[in-house]
């Protein structure tokens, strides 16, 4: 007596339709994990006060912050390094999780996970192009420490061609730069957007050709 093995991969653990279906488990349920964690880091980051107790402030005050003193901690950390930069991190994030969601598998996952931390980077340095306003609170630019130091590199860079614009020419390379990353970490295709526009002009134009 003999098993009928047709069609069966000798190699494969489960059956085809098994395996898809606990992939599609697995994709989503990541989805939804990596939303609540970032639902969770997006409320300690908006609850951030610089006058909570933190690694750099040291205060017998109560943290104001909506998850204690580990928020605290971990907001102020992030805001020093990053500056606002942290905020716009979550971003690619957030579009990674409604993917999984929907989907239940991320598309081109190893370029867009490739990219997120040089986008970080690059928003960092792009914000600390900024000019800083009398009523922010931290010693660093809009773009923490690691904005500020990148924003120098690219501006002692450019003092070699032009010395006099090199921090307007350092901060038009980074906004520019950090625009064109950040798109790849979302999966946003520049050529694909502005085709999409050029076709919905187009269709209008003929639309109002025709009425005429």
């Amino acid at each position: 007596m003999s098993l009928d093995t047709r069609g069966i991969d000798p190699q494969r653990l489960l059956p085809q339709s098994l395996e898809d279906r606990l992939l599609g488990w697995l994709g989503r349920t990541g989805g939804f994990t990596l939303l609540a964690g970032i639902a969770v880091l997006w409320a300690a980051l908006v609850s951030w006060s610089a006058a909570d107790p933190s690694l750099t402030h040291a205060t017998t005050a109560e943290p104001r912050n909506f998850l204690g003193p580990l928020g605290a901690i971990l907001s102020d950390l992030l805001f020093q390094t990053l500056g606002f930069a942290a905020v716009v991190a979550l971003l690619a994030p957030i579009v990674w999780a409604v993917d999984l969601l929907r989907n239940a598998r991320l598309e081109n996952s190893r370029s867009k996970i490739g990219f997120y931390p040089i986008a970080i980077l690059t928003i960092a340095g792009a914000l600390s192009s900024y000019p800083v306003v009398s009523s922010w609170p931290l010693n660093h630019g809009f773009g923490g420490a690691l904005g500020d130091g990148l924003f120098e590199l690219c501006a002692r860079i450019f003092q070699i061609l032009n010395e006099d614009r090199a921090d307007l020419a350092a901060g038009l390379a980074l906004n520019a730069a950090a625009l064109t990353v950040a798109a790849k970490s979302i999966g946003l295709d520049y050529e694909e957007v502005v085709q999409v526009l050029q076709d919905q002009a187009d269709l209008f134009a003929s639309k109002e050709r025709s009425q005429r």
